[in-house]
């Protein structure tokens, strides 16, 4: 809802798949069918889960079904089986444009030129520092590279389910917090639907002082644990320029220093 309201500004939406399919399928897709009516030009994509394994056929099921419903314009894939289902695998037959994610491996041209046959944007890792990037970008002029300009960075995606280790796993997807020796909280999101964990940064990643030097790319706006109230400012500040940043503290991710 925070997204309508400025929908003007933005190009691309991206929806997590879970999202949708976790009881509020209908109230979702009607959401993003208005958005649609207001913008004709918005792009709305589903984001696909960290973790696909074999346990997953009813979910599968179910994302057909949506790619089929002709709301979608796009899937955000996050790991080479999730290409290579939509490329030689189950959902081949499935016509619909690809976009990879930062976690995909990418830090070189090889790796660049492949995806590209494939996906129709390319974000670009999180590991690179600026210069690798724009060195990067720079060898694909006909490539559509897509930039996390803010957003809590996944620390680690684990198949190893941290409520079920502390004794306390019920299934509810409950989020919860690890807390390190400096006592920073890192929010741990429990996706319950494909058994797995996500920990996010204790702080988020923000570039809004390098923007200029992604003028060329598609720059993506990552929310994950921000209220209503915080996301209106972090999107108003981002997409119209209105107010001051919106964080206290934040990182540049490896902007600086890169992969050491």
């Amino acid at each position: 809802k925070a997204c309508a309201d400025r929908v003007h500004y933005i190009g691309r939406l991206y929806v997590e798949s879970d999202l949708i399919f976790a009881g509020d399928y209908l109230n979702v897709t009607e959401e993003i069918k208005a958005i649609k009516q207001i913008s004709q030009e918005i792009e709305i994509y589903i984001a696909l889960p960290f973790i696909i394994r074999l346990r997953d056929s009813a979910y599968l099921e179910k994302l057909r079904k949506l790619l089929d419903g002709g709301i979608i314009d796009g899937c955000l894939v996050r790991n080479i089986e999730e290409l290579g289902m939509f490329t030689t695998g189950s959902f081949a037959d499935i016509n619909i444009e690809l976009a990879t994610d930062a976690g995909m491996y990418c830090f070189q041209s090889y790796a660049v030129r492949e995806y590209s046959r494939y996906s129709a944007t390319i974000t670009l890792p999180y590991e690179l520092n600026g210069a690798e990037k724009r060195h990067l970008m720079a060898q694909f002029k006909d490539i559509s590279f897509e930039q996390v300009v803010y957003g809590r960075i996944p620390m680690m995606v684990t198949a190893n389910c941290l409520a079920k280790t502390a004794g306390k796993c019920n299934k509810t997807a409950k989020d919860t917090v690890l807390i390190d020796r400096y006592r920073h909280e890192f929010p741990v999101q429990n996706v319950c639907e494909h058994c797995y964990n996500i920990i996010w940064n204790c702080i988020p990643m923000s570039l809004h002082a390098r923007l200029e030097d992604y003028a060329n790319c598609i720059m993506r706006i990552q929310l994950t644990v921000e209220s209503k109230h915080e996301t209106e400012k972090i999107l108003d500040f981002y997409i119209k320029g209105e107010g001051p940043c919106p964080v206290n503290e934040y990182t540049t991710g490896h902007e600086k220093r890169g992969v050491e």
